[in-house]
């Protein structure tokens, strides 16, 4: 039985929170192990997780419940990620659409990917059969999809690379007591359908994209139209700089807003301080205004 994921079966686990890894992670998926419909499973999936980025994943999740209820679900599209170019840092060349199974593709969707793919991106749709515990990708070309391939071999024939060019990188620090308060706050808080797809999106980058690419990619919070505009929308919690002031980073923020706006629509910052200004203490105190 698989020690990761044992404690699931009735038994405790005998390797404790602090020494599971996102390689572990990505050995239980391989093996078929890992049910990302379980959400014990998801939760031993959180804890290999930095500490920050499972408190990113709690409130990102938290704005998109509130931005697709005020938007309204057909107007909106979610699930994108890229990777920016080898050769040319400053163009998001490599980008990924995670298909969420109870939704299909929405009309927000094609105008995403036909933006994208007239700039001269590599456009891939890519979704996880339960059945066979496999993710599947398409390819975008010219206006149509291609034929539906095993997401390994999409990859290969995307990077030009027989095999991924890198490891599976795992944390080199956890702060294990923030990363406690931040999953019991995603497990209250999700639905089984979005703990599902949370739990996708990072088997997805964790054990393909970024060992294929030997690069993190980027998530993008959330795109939307309003009239006859496109817009792409990245939500941050941050705290100020001793100026007092905030910014965003030339790379790859900055860079990604000056493409886009290029490409003719905008990257909206949507940004959420905390009013305690101090990074101690467990962002989470700001879930109880509602």
């Amino acid at each position: 039985m698989e020690v990761l994921f044992a404690y699931c079966e009735e038994v405790e686990s005998t390797v404790p929170a602090r020494e599971r890894t996102v390689e572990d992670v990505c050995g239980g998926h391989e093996r078929g192990v890992l049910n990302p419909r379980d959400r014990r499973h998801v939760m031993a999936q959180l804890s290999a997780e930095g500490h920050k980025r499972v408190e990113s994943f709690l409130f990102e999740q938290v704005f998109l419940q509130k931005a697709t209820a005020a938007l309204g679900e057909e107007h909106v599209s979610v699930g994108w990620s890229f990777v920016y170019g080898s050769e040319q840092e400053d163009v998001p060349q490599y980008w990924f659409k995670l298909n969420d199974p109870t939704k299909g593709w929405n009309e927000v969707d094609d105008l995403v990917a036909d933006l994208l793919s007239n700039s001269g991106c590599d456009v891939t749709s890519v979704a996880y059969y339960p059945e066979d515990g496999l993710f599947q990708a398409q390819r975008y070309d010219d206006g149509r999809w291609l034929e539906r391939r095993a997401l390994r071999e999409a990859l290969r024939e995307i990077t030009g690379s027989a095999s991924p060019r890198t490891r599976v990188r795992n944390y080199s620090y956890i702060n294990r007591d923030a990363q406690s308060i931040a999953i019991n706050a995603i497990d209250s808080i999700f639905s089984d359908e979005e703990l599902y797809l949370l739990s996708l999106s990072r088997t997805l980058t964790n054990c393909y994209v970024y060992p294929w690419f030997a690069k993190q990619p980027m998530d993008l919070d959330l795109c939307y139209v309003v009239g006859d505009h496109l817009r792409f929308v990245e939500f941050k919690r941050k705290y100020p700089a001793k100026s007092g002031e905030f910014g965003i980073d030339e790379h790859p923020h900055g860079v990604l807003s000056d493409w886009l706006e290029d490409a003719g629509t905008a990257l909206l910052h949507v940004v959420l301080c905390d009013p305690m200004w101090d990074k101690s203490v467990s962002p989470t105190h700001m879930l109880a205004a509602g």
